[in-house]
């Protein structure tokens, strides 16, 4: 069974570094994170909030080229520049 843990709009706002209205504006516009009702009060699981960042990482190109097996000396100068 999944333990819900939910978060009002304030702190969801908060998690995310965005204000409350532009939640607001994007639950009327339905996007952004899912969320659920409980009467008028608006409640975010911190799953969902964490699947919508997820899907929207954005890897840089150079990241992207290091994942690739033929870039094997780009990705141990990345793994060497990372422990600095």
């Amino acid at each position: 069974m999944n333990h819900f843990q939910a978060v009002d709009e304030n702190k969801a706002a908060e998690i995310l570094g965005l204000s409350v209205q532009t939640l607001r504006n994007w639950r009327h516009q339905s996007k952004g994170p899912a969320y659920s009702k409980l009467g008028r009060s608006v409640r975010y699981d911190l799953e969902d909030i964490s699947a919508f960042l997820t899907q929207r990482k954005i890897k840089p190109e150079i990241y992207e080229r290091a994942e690739r097996k033929d870039c094997a000396d780009l990705k141990t100068n990345l793994n060497q520049e990372r422990r600095k």
